[in-house]
């Protein structure tokens, strides 16, 4: 594992080198947080340009000091991994765990989300009646869609779980209307009560409604 986990960060750089060379103004992103978990890797500093780090691997020292130094940072979420347990994307979590990663996002600059796949049905005969959709064990991993035609439907149908994240991600718009209004401050402040880290978030789904309605008000001047 070290040995692969070295030679790949070694075939990275060379790459993210090229890139900069022969277009400046591409940003390399790679799904790898800034620390390095082991010095004899080598750090990827100087190589990415936007950081998209799992949830649980989020420092947020770390990724405060590479957004003072120019680069993005965004996230990624894939299984079910981190203890404690982050916002995990199965079928068997709460709803809200689709949502509130926007608002862990707003607190912590983060710009951008990564997820891996939305039609993962390759391991499941029909999505609709066996949700085993990676590796026997997570129910709908990398499946946010649903095929329609078995339904009787042409084209795709969303889940109610991909509709949450459209919830959040106009969340995030709302906050950014706010900062524009009333500064920074003012959504940081709905922010903090709502979303503490990746392993901390408030549960109870009213309280981000409340949440939800204060900005509204105080975009409007209410």
């Amino acid at each position: 594992m070290g040995a692969a986990e070295r030679a790949g960060r070694s075939g990275l750089r060379a790459r993210a080198r090229f890139v900069h060379e022969v277009a400046p103004g591409l940003k390399v992103l790679c799904t790898k947080q800034p620390q390095v978990r082991n010095p004899a890797w080598g750090s990827l500093v100087g190589s990415v340009d936007i950081w998209a780090p799992l949830w649980p691997l989020f420092q947020e020292a770390v990724a405060r000091e590479r957004l003072a130094a120019g680069e993005e940072i965004w996230s990624y979420t894939a299984l079910c991994q981190g203890i404690p347990h982050t916002p995990f994307w199965e079928l068997d979590f709460p709803l809200l765990n689709y949502r509130i990663p926007m608002w862990i996002s707003w607190r912590f600059g983060i710009t951008g989300l990564l997820y891996w796949s939305t039609t993962n049905w390759s391991s499941t005969r029909d999505v609709w009646t066996n949700p085993l959709t990676f590796d026997g064990q997570y129910n709908m991993e990398g499946s946010l869609l649903y095929p329609g035609v078995d339904a009787g439907v042409q084209g795709l149908v969303a889940s109610i779980r991909l509709k949450e994240i459209r919830e959040g991600l106009e969340d995030y718009e709302y906050l950014r209307l706010l900062a524009e209004r009333r500064g920074r401050a003012a959504a940081d402040h709905v922010v903090k009560r709502i979303a503490g880290t990746w392993q901390d978030w408030d549960t109870e789904p009213l309280h981000l409604l409340e949440a939800r309605a204060e900005i509204a008000g105080s975009i409007l001047g209410k």
